[in-house]
């Protein structure tokens, strides 16, 4: 028998009566719980760790550095042996694109229920899914594994809550249920609300600096022509440059009060999108692409919260 119950489906055996999470089906943002022996429908709280740029590195536990690497690095997979936890992995390769000093995310490669979906930049509206070139929307694994396409990025979400959203281009989203706490590790850390410990190496111990962490955490089967660092040194943002990318008319408009994101401040901070912006408009000599790219995915990130976000692109001058 079926029993619907407060907006939630209840499956209910004439022969067993006893209710339990598995008779249960939430809504898309909630997971059951058993409550005093009752099966409950409750909220899920998730962990985000963002990869922007070129690229700007965001924990789950909201860790920042800044990391050029260009081989294919784990962001997150699952690190517990419990055998009822999901097994996945998300990773990324880096790329250059003109400027040896700074990488970009180039694709993205989600691992779940024996199936591979590799997401490749500017394949925009296609995924491959085992290597097969496919067209959104697709629906895998019996309906556990969902592609689709979310505004300008791709959309990968599993039965476990698992989603990660990926624009074809340079800004890569994982976000992880409260159930996968301190379950995970890789480049977005181990989700267990303490971000001195996000950069651990697959051993267990402490990396030294970015680099370390990097080839920690390199994909072993890459090939050699890729590289844990910058070529050459790494540039840096002198601070009377950095200045004056920091008007209003420019990063700027990110934390403007009055601003295009001004709804989003409270649920999104906006600092570390406003230190991305000037860095990645620094060393790319001002380049104006760099910075609706840096106001792009401030605003991805708030709408995908669910905040409302102003006409951005007017004033920054900025085209769809």
């Amino acid at each position: 028998m079926l029993l619907l119950l407060l907006n939630h489906l209840f499956f209910i055996s004439a022969t067993h009566p006893t209710l339990s999470c598995a008779d249960v089906i939430c809504q898309e943002q909630e997971r059951c719980k058993m409550v005093e022996g009752v099966p409950t429908c409750i909220q899920e709280t998730f962990s985000t760790c963002r990869v922007t740029g070129d690229p700007h590195y965001l924990t789950f536990d909201g860790k920042t550095f800044d990391f050029m690497g260009t081989c294919t690095y784990t962001m997150t997979k699952t690190c517990d042996e419990d055998p009822d936890l999901p097994v996945f992995s998300v990773k990324a390769k880096n790329e250059h694109r003109g400027n040896p000093k700074v990488s970009y995310v180039g694709v993205v490669i989600v691992h779940v229920y024996d199936i591979t979906i590799t997401v490749v930049r500017s394949e925009d509206g296609f995924v491959r899914v085992n290597n097969q070139y496919s067209r959104l929307p697709i629906s895998l694994a019996q309906g556990k594994l969902q592609l689709q396409q979310k505004g300008r990025s791709v959309l990968i979400k599993t039965d476990f809550l698992l989603k990660v959203l990926y624009d074809w281009d340079d800004h890569l989203v994982v976000k992880i249920p409260s159930v996968l706490a301190n379950k995970v590790c890789g480049m977005c850390g181990n989700s267990n609300g303490n971000p001195q410990d996000d950069v651990l190496l697959p051993n267990g111990d402490t990396a030294q600096n970015t680099e370390d962490l990097g080839w920690g955490w390199k994909v072993l089967d890459e090939s050699s022509a890729c590289f844990d660092s910058c070529i050459g040194e790494c540039k840096r943002c002198p601070r009377d440059e950095a200045k004056k990318y920091k008007v209003e008319a420019l990063c700027g408009l990110l934390s403007q009060s009055s601003g295009p994101f001004q709804r989003c401040h409270a649920v999104i901070n906006p600092k570390n999108y406003l230190d991305n912006c000037v860095y990645d408009l620094c060393v790319n000599d001002g380049l104006h692409n760099k910075l609706c790219q840096a106001l792009k995915a401030y605003a991805d990130d708030c709408r995908e919260e669910g905040v409302i976000v102003d006409d951005w692109r007017t004033p920054a001058r900025c085209r769809e």
